[in-house]
């Protein structure tokens, strides 16, 4: 894997290699560690945010991951950030400096689905992009290089528009078309996966969240009488755990013919307690 080619990612990365490089911030922080609370002062305003907590009773923690963290003012998830702004402040790309990108690297991402087979925004973390393709597998690749870092090939197939997201040491994907698995993001050894196929029609078709040691996903229903489920999953073992169903049991009174619920895109999700804030379909 890794052939560089003349189709890939790098218009997409080009610009952010150029965001992340932008960021800058004049705030002023301070932790006890990384699972303790934090004081961030800016403008003369102090606030402290919570501890940064695990999965325990049935319930997600706070905070995200510390992959996440420590690569704030880059592009560490789907949306860039918890909140899925993709808000870039200061970007040195605009109308007038547009034209002055010019091509760092390519890197092919071979394979096909009903869509081709990239729709996602990559993730870059600790030097690295990382992808999901439409066909289910997963490419990471050296930022400064674009040589291949490691790749699992599979042939899937799926909507989309797909993806991954890193943290606590793992990158999180799929390894079925119903099945979220986690990548050990180091070397992309399989750690655990987790089935959600409960329904004919299911499809897992998002990039996961994270949020609180939860990894969170989504069933979409492709056929009569499936609904689309949202879940969160222990990031160690997969564990489901909680889920909400989007679809009435009765399916408004038709499941021979009614389907549909869960969502196509990740949750935004507030870290200071855990919410997350849902688009679902129809």
């Amino acid at each position: 894997m890794g052939d560089r080619g003349r189709k890939g990612l790098a218009p997409v990365l080009a610009g952010l290699v150029l965001l992340g490089a932008a960021c800058s911030s004049d705030a002023s922080d301070s932790s006890d560690s990384s699972s303790g609370s934090a004081t961030t002062t800016t403008g003369g305003t102090t606030t402290t945010t919570p501890p940064v907590t695990d999965v325990a009773d049935g319930r997600c923690g706070t905070g995200l991951p510390p992959e996440v963290v420590e690569a704030e003012g880059g592009w560490p998830l789907p949306n860039g950030d918890a909140g899925n702004t993709r808000a870039v402040v200061d970007s040195p790309i605009g109308s007038t400096t547009i034209d002055d990108l010019e091509e760092v690297w390519t890197y092919d991402v071979p394979g096909q689905a009903t869509f081709g087979n990239l729709t996602t925004n990559p993730v870059v973390v600790d030097g690295r992009v990382h992808v999901g393709a439409l066909d289910g597998s997963t490419h990471v690749v050296d930022l400064a290089s674009g040589e291949a870092v490691w790749s699992e090939r599979r042939e899937i197939g799926i909507f989309g528009p797909a993806g991954v997201a890193v943290g606590w040491g793992a990158t999180y994907g799929i390894s079925t078309a119903t099945t979220v698995v986690a990548h050990d993001s180091a070397d992309g050894t399989v750690l655990w996966e987790r089935d959600l196929g409960v329904a004919p029609g299911n499809q897992v078709d998002m990039a996961p969240a994270l949020v609180g040691g939860c990894v969170l996903v989504s069933t979409q229903a492709l056929v009569a009488g499936s609904r689309g489920t949202l879940y969160a999953l222990d990031h160690a073992d997969g564990t489901v755990v909680w889920q909400v169903e989007t679809v009435p049991d009765d399916f408004w009174g038709n499941p021979e013919v009614n389907h549909g619920g869960g969502a196509w895109y990740p949750p935004a999700v507030d870290p200071d307690t855990a919410t997350s804030y849902w688009g679902t379909s129809n």
